[in-house]
């Protein structure tokens, strides 16, 4: 009889532990403000992660860049770091506005319409390696609308037809020492870059590219330019890669000749397909967090569901963020577990949130740490909640789990002996 009642009772806690390891991690989560005041007095547009010393001990920065001269209480021009307590400046900054922002060999590049960084002449592009700015060989002669790294290279695209003095149609590598085209470029705008399957993908406003047709989308694959679609309805004005494919966001109803895209659309290498019923405005800003794809714009609807300018796709189905925001999303970046979105809102999730949000784990309980903790706050005892209903407080952060009988912060064999020991009454 004692041994039918071990092998039901080690059953039921195979299965909770088994619940246990599937539910651990499964918070809440919330809109809330960037930092508790406007991030700057101007506009922020784009955001990009930094680590300083790499695998070194500080922190990754968050850095954004815009046309601004202050961001929280600190003075900075155009470009500022945000360490998840306070902004400061990057040296003296730029002269004029910086669009684009990416990490190449250690150091952040920062490109956009700017002369003069950190007191140093740089025409559109520079680096800042911690202490000081440079430039890059003699720049562009026009402005600087996005930046990636491909092949070793940093590649820059924008608005100008030279690079390092060199012709360069709206597209050009650095390799660290000289500026060079990428066959006979692009003749139109270029948005977005990112890379896929091996190869340079550039999405905008242009209709041929390396001389030939190539409707707002291309891809480089380090010789030649070959088009991704003929027949695509609008500009394409966000990029990235999600579950294997290739995601594409923009003001286009359709794309590949397919219609009923409706502004966001993915390709898998050889034919492009729909996500869901898509949106009903256009996609402006694209990222990964969390496991899902999330996108940005002016949209009010995804996948037939209200989503207020930004929601989530799990690979099936689209879903809201909480009530979203009350103005268009043009940015998205992921920092310090958290998804940063910027754009022309002054509300995110119903609370106050001028031109930036956080979107993160709920910290129910008030202990200063949003975790696993929060799916059964204790207010009046923060850290000390009883999760697994035994009647004791649990070990604080995400240890304390159900199943978990002495309270050590793990399920182990130690925990299985506790139950069955109780269950058996010895």
């Amino acid at each position: 009889m004692k041994h039918s009642v071990f092998l039901t009772t080690l059953a039921a806690v195979v299965a909770v532990l088994s619940w246990t390891q599937r539910t651990e991690g499964q918070c809440q989560y919330e809109w809330r403000q960037g930092d508790g005041v406007p991030v700057t007095d101007g506009l922020v547009v784009v955001l990009t992660t930094w680590d300083p010393d790499g695998p070194g001990p500080q922190l990754p920065l968050l850095v954004a860049g815009g046309s601004f001269s202050l961001a929280g209480s600190a003075v900075a021009s155009n470009i500022a770091a945000w360490n998840g307590t306070a902004w400061s400046a990057l040296g003296t900054g730029m002269n004029s506005s910086v669009s684009a922002l990416t990490v190449y060999n250690g150091n952040l590049i920062a490109g956009g319409s700017f002369t003069i960084a950190g007191g140093t002449a740089a025409n559109r592009i520079a680096q800042w390696d911690g202490n000081a700015w440079t430039a890059l060989g003699t720049g562009m002669n026009s402005s600087v609308s996005t930046l990636t790294v491909y092949d070793g290279n940093l590649i820059a695209g924008g608005s100008f037809n030279t690079a390092g003095g060199t012709a360069a149609n709206r597209i050009a590598q650095w390799d660290g020492t000289t500026w060079t085209a990428l066959g006979s470029g692009i003749i139109g705008s270029v948005f977005d870059l990112t890379v896929y399957n091996g190869n340079l993908i550039s999405g905008g406003g242009f209709l041929t590219a390396g001389g030939v047709p190539a409707d707002r989308i291309a891809e480089w694959n380090g010789t030649a330019w070959t088009a991704l679609s003929t027949n695509t309805g609008d500009d394409v004005y966000a990029l990235t890669v999600y579950n294997g494919n290739l995601i594409v966001g923009g003001d286009f109803p359709t794309i590949g000749g397919n219609d009923g895209i409706n502004f966001i659309a993915q390709w898998d290498g050889t034919v492009w397909s729909a996500l869901g019923t898509g949106m009903t405005w256009d996609v402006q800003a694209l990222s990964v967090y969390n496991g899902y794809l999330i996108a940005g714009g002016n949209f009010t609807i995804a996948g037939g569901t209200a989503a207020n300018r930004i929601a989530q796709w799990d690979g099936t189905a689209w879903s809201a963020l909480g009530s979203g925001m009350n103005g268009p999303v043009n940015l998205l970046a992921v920092y310090n577990g958290e998804l940063i979105a910027g754009g022309s809102f002054s509300t995110a999730g119903g609370n106050i949130s001028a031109n930036w949000a956080r979107w993160g784990p709920i910290d129910s309980d008030a202990d200063g740490v949003p975790d696993c903790m929060d799916n059964c706050p204790d207010i009046a005892n923060p850290g000390q909640e009883d999760c697994d209903g035994d009647g004791y407080g649990d070990v604080c952060g995400c240890n304390a789990l159900r199943g978990d009988m002495n309270d050590d912060g793990v399920i182990n064999a130690a925990d299985i002996q506790l139950f069955v020991e109780a269950a058996l009454g010895g």
